[in-house]
């Protein structure tokens, strides 16, 4: 049979074809299918791995005739390494029976990686036993399908998949969303928004739990802005990233870090008071200017302004943010001007 190597390929061929001993569907009758039902399943990536080559052929023929993309192989091996590439099936059709990996393997394989996006695994097999259902069910895989087995039911079935998909893929965009919609495009970081979000949770704990916070706010002197005015936009956007990225690296795992303005950032601290406060924002002045921040062909000395306030448990968001205001006013004001290297 032509349309089918032992590696991996893209088909596009239809042609009539007899699966087992059970019926003949003709192209005309896949197409009368295919097309009552365009709107449920089209247009998607499957991977099939049948190493029968009269059953992987049947199915590649169903899938291509309603205008799916398909790559057929002939063992689990074949088929861990197509879903191993970027852009993969998010769909999969997987024997039980084959040679190197079988579908179980292949299964326990792909859900122990937790790969993402998530791929459907449609299982198929001649094996009717209820234990060995579950087996597979056990192993990951989302439907199965007997052999031999019948056009309609293979659609229904992958339409199931599609719904499942689709679903998928609008909960990551839905996250992806909330996620850009909190972070500040030009460093990567929470945006004002969702900063002082954070501080707000982190004072509600602290009343809880009778806890300080330390809040400091960082800007650049006045000489650091005018330099990276000379530089331009692009260089003092790359420049406000990697002094994003020198703070975080003082930062532990559930402290909080966010742009306030355009060139203003705030740390929020939880559980941390007096010398410890003084503490962090020495870590965070050490981290920003021992080492100039490399820009391109640049290396631009860092020189930036820090206001640190330690508030209690009975703190309000507004007073502590105009005392990290004001904190950082004093420490610009105390800050000698320096000439520019």
């Amino acid at each position: 049979m032509n349309g089918i190597e032992s590696n991996a390929q893209r088909v596009t061929s239809t042609r009539d074809f007899v699966l087992g001993e059970r019926t003949a569907y003709t192209k005309t009758e896949l197409s009368v299918c295919g097309t009552l039902n365009r709107e449920g399943i089209m247009g998607r990536k499957i991977l099939v791995a049948d190493d029968d080559p009269i059953c992987r052929h049947a199915v590649v023929d169903c899938l291509t005739m309603w205008g799916h993309e398909v790559i057929a192989v002939e063992d689990g091996l074949q088929a861990w390494s197509e879903l191993q590439k970027e852009n993969s099936p998010e769909l999969a059709i997987l024997d039980w029976i084959m040679p190197r990996m079988n579908g179980i393997q292949l299964l326990q394989q792909l859900r122990t990686h937790h790969r993402e996006p998530y791929t459907y695994v449609l299982l198929l097999t001649a094996k009717t036993d209820t234990k060995d259902l579950l087996q597979g069910l056990g192993a990951g895989a989302d439907d199965y399908l007997m052999k031999p087995f019948d056009v309609q039911e293979l659609e229904a079935r992958l339409r199931v998949g599609k719904r499942i998909i689709d679903r998928e893929q609008r909960t990551r965009s839905a996250a992806f969303e909330q996620l850009e919609a909190m972070h500040d495009p030009l460093t990567g970081i929470y945006n004002r928004t969702a900063i002082v979000d954070a501080l707000r949770r982190e004072l509600a704990r602290a009343g809880r739990d009778d806890a300080h916070i330390t809040v400091i706010m960082a800007d650049l002197d006045d000489r650091m802005a005018s330099d990276l005015r000379g530089y331009g936009a692009a260089v003092t956007a790359t420049t406000l990233h990697e002094i994003a990225v020198r703070i975080k690296t003082t930062m532990r795992a559930y402290d909080s870090l966010g742009c306030y303005d355009e060139r203003r950032f705030l740390l929020v601290v939880p559980g941390c008071r007096g010398r410890d406060a003084s503490r962090v924002a020495e870590r965070v002045r050490i981290a920003l200017t021992t080492e100039p921040l490399l820009v391109g062909k640049h290396r631009i000395r860092a020189s930036l302004a820090l206001g640190t306030v330690c508030a209690h448990k009975n703190a309000d968001i507004d007073s502590v943010l105009r005392a990290a205001e004001a904190a950082l006013r004093t420490a610009k004001a105390s800050v000698s001007p320096e000439p520019s290297p």
